[in-house]
């Protein structure tokens, strides 16, 4: 009798499926790659990508400036990616601007709870902005 009576053992394919779709679907805590710190001149355009690699479907991802949240604008659009299993949210400065300078912060918030990767930007002024602080500071 032993090793031909299968309906009696353990993990009948039906539960384990069940389990696999519903792990799936349940949002888990929100996981994020790190960011990294990026020096960009003025004027130039530059791409901050923010991954999520854990978090499920109704994860939502919000991008801050020093503290302060972002909105989707000509000067700085926000766009979501697919790729894999993996979402990807990508903060475009057009043209950087001293003012796009300083602490940015990407937040990923769900249900289960939220995670937050940091990276400094730094604006680099312009070769004739230089001189004129120069002459200014003599």
């Amino acid at each position: 009798m032993s090793g031909k009576g299968g309906k009696g053992g353990k993990g009948g394919k039906g539960g384990k499926n069940g389990q696999k779709a519903g792990k799936n679907d349940a949002p888990a805590v929100p996981k994020l790659k790190a960011l990294k710190n990026v020096t960009v001149p003025v004027g130039q355009k530059t791409v901050l990508k923010c991954e999520l690699f854990a978090g499920g479907k109704q994860t939502k991802i919000e991008w801050y400036l020093n503290g302060k949240k972002i909105d989707n604008n000509p000067t700085r659009q926000i766009k979501m990616k697919k790729k894999s299993r993996r979402t990807i949210s990508e903060l475009t400065l057009m043209k950087a601007t001293e003012s796009d300078g300083g602490k940015y912060t990407c937040k990923a918030i769900n249900d289960q709870g939220e995670d937050s990767a940091h990276a400094d930007v730094i604006v680099n002024k312009g070769k004739s902005e230089i001189k004129k602080d120069i002459i200014l500071s003599k």
